[in-house]
């Protein structure tokens, strides 16, 4: 009997700095729709690893390391002075009439501008309302200004009936001239019988060098190390629940890793 191949559903950047820390898997067990809705993994400064972005004229996707809600990274739309389009978007899958709670944390660089979150089954037969219930006509969720603070915006909703596989978008509605920041965004299902943790996990180091352990609080000389470059699988919950790092330097080192169940 062959090995069911697993599916990655979660991911975070670890920072691995002068004190042992462990992984913040307890955020990672609670049926969350999205891959990396927290925005920090990334291919490059324009290109989130598990969102698709796009763009038109000179509005842009970006990395945005300074202003964040949480974590390393966010994500930053910058629009340009024509309103031309600037989004990312993931295909995600939902239980056909489960009950779900969106969040997501937004701030807007200027007064008046606004974006826009778009969820629709993959064949655009249904589209998600503001007020959380499905139309056949196209239609997205308005983010309100949110000018120089942070605002969670949060929408109660079921699954439409008949759909399992959606996408969900954000982009630019009216902005032009502007930045939209996005962070910290979370799609769980209410689970009757509770969340299904993370069986394996898959880290990547990156910027510093650190030493690790799984039964006892590492040091700087104590403990694995793990180089930059290199990876390390977590092999069962334990394994991710139990693990502790610290950098060996002055360096913190940077630990990308990808949940999976």
């Amino acid at each position: 009997m062959s090995k069911r191949q697993l599916e990655p559903f979660a991911a975070e950047v670890l920072e691995v700095g002068a004190t042992a820390v462990g992984l913040n898997s307890d955020k990672f067990l609670l049926g969350d729709c999205l891959i990396d809705g927290a925005l920090e993994i990334w291919t490059s400064a324009i290109v989130p690893r598990y969102w698709t972005p796009t763009i038109a004229g000179t509005s842009s996707v970006n990395r945005e390391g300074t202003t964040t809600r949480g974590g390393t990274y966010g994500l930053k739309l910058s629009i340009d002075g024509s309103e031309s389009l600037a989004s990312i978007e993931q295909a995600i899958r939902m239980s056909p009439g489960g009950y779900y709670t969106l969040d997501v944390c937004y701030r807007n660089s200027a007064g008046a501008k606004t974006s826009k979150i778009t969820i629709k089954d993959s064949g655009s037969n249904k589209y998600l309302t503001d007020a959380g219930i499905w139309q056949t006509a196209p239609t997205y969720i308005t983010l309100a200004n949110s000018n120089g603070a942070w605002t969670q915006f949060t929408l109660n909703f079921n699954a439409h009936g008949l759909y399992t596989d959606y996408t969900i978008t954000f982009a630019n509605l009216v902005a032009l001239s502007s930045d939209i920041f996005i962070d910290s965004i979370r799609l769980i299902e209410a689970h009757v019988r509770g969340p299904l943790p993370a069986v394996e996990a898959f880290g990547v180091l990156e910027a510093g060098q650190i030493r690790f352990s799984k039964n006892n609080t590492p040091t700087t000389t104590i403990g694995q190390l793990l180089e930059i470059g290199q990876n390390y699988l977590f092999e069962n919950f334990d394994d991710i629940r139990k693990f502790k790092a610290i950098r060996t330097g002055a360096t913190s080192g940077l630990l990308t890793v990808e949940y999976r169940r």
